[in-house]
């Protein structure tokens, strides 16, 4: 009686109903297409925010992979794409020219390259100057890191996860130098 009035226990009653035979899982070629979608609207959106792009700004966007099956699912996703990413012109291409690197935000999700075309969208010169400055501070991070690390009283006194923590961080600090340059080589 009391499980007919509580929604929660109603809705456990109708589940164990269903006949495990009536369930079908879904393909993982299809969940797979469906996360690389999502991963490509959240590498557009975060390229978006590094460069300074105003959110609601439409912008043109190339896609770039070797995998027939990738272009396909981007191609498939791309209404998605465009409405939740804010993209007015969608290229999904095999393979890009050098003219296509020059002036651009470019990402990486999985094997697919995001790039942001940024002529005409945003001021060249202040992301510049911004990217050098993150630039900066990244290379004082890499020095902070790589001190520390050659410090034998740190490495052979500090408890052995800290050491590894700062041996984590210096990869990640050199890996962000290493992207910046190649981002700031682009424009």
């Amino acid at each position: 009686l009391l499980g007919k009035k509580i929604p929660a226990v109603k809705a456990l009653q109708r589940l164990r109903a269903i006949k495990t035979s009536e369930i079908q899982p879904v393909p993982l070629d299809i969940e797979a297409q469906f996360e690389l979608i999502i991963d490509t609207i959240r590498t557009i959106r975060n390229l978006r925010q590094e460069a300074n792009i105003k959110p609601g700004l439409p912008i043109a966007v190339v896609l770039q992979s070797d995998s027939d099956r990738e272009r396909q699912a981007l191609a498939n996703g791309q209404d998605y794409i465009k409405d939740l990413a804010k993209v007015s012109d969608l290229n999904v291409t095999s393979s890009l020219v050098e003219d296509d690197l020059k002036q651009t935000m470019v990402g990486v999700t999985g094997t697919v390259q995001v790039l942001i075309p940024l002529a005409g969208v945003i001021d060249i010169e202040v992301l510049k100057a911004k990217i050098e400055k993150d630039l900066a501070k990244a290379e004082k991070d890499v020095q902070a890191l790589q001190g520390r690390l050659q410090n034998s009283k740190f490495v052979d006194q500090a408890p052995p996860e800290v050491v590894q923590g700062a041996r984590d961080a210096l990869a990640e600090a050199q890996k962000q130098v290493e992207i910046l340059r190649d981002r700031l080589n682009r424009l």
